[in-house]
């Protein structure tokens, strides 16, 4: 019996968890500066671009965006 209900909820948890990478990706996508990009993969939200991490460091816009959305 806990069994089934285990896994039902491991399965809408997974689901859920994929709809809002997913989600979070489309919205990141749009508003990321040119050269970065945002896609949803199997462990999570991935961002990808040319000096990504300087960019990270530097960019006081791009660190805000980030802070406020992975909360």
């Amino acid at each position: 019996m806990f069994e089934t209900l285990t896994a039902r909820a491991g399965a809408r948890a997974e689901a859920r968890a994929a709809e809002r990478a997913r989600r979070l990706s489309a919205r990141l996508d749009q508003d990321l500066p040119g050269g970065v990009q945002a896609e949803a993969d199997a462990q999570g939200v991935r961002l990808t671009g040319r000096a990504l991490r300087r960019r990270l460091a530097l960019d006081p816009t791009l660190k805000w965006m980030m802070a406020e959305l992975i909360r």
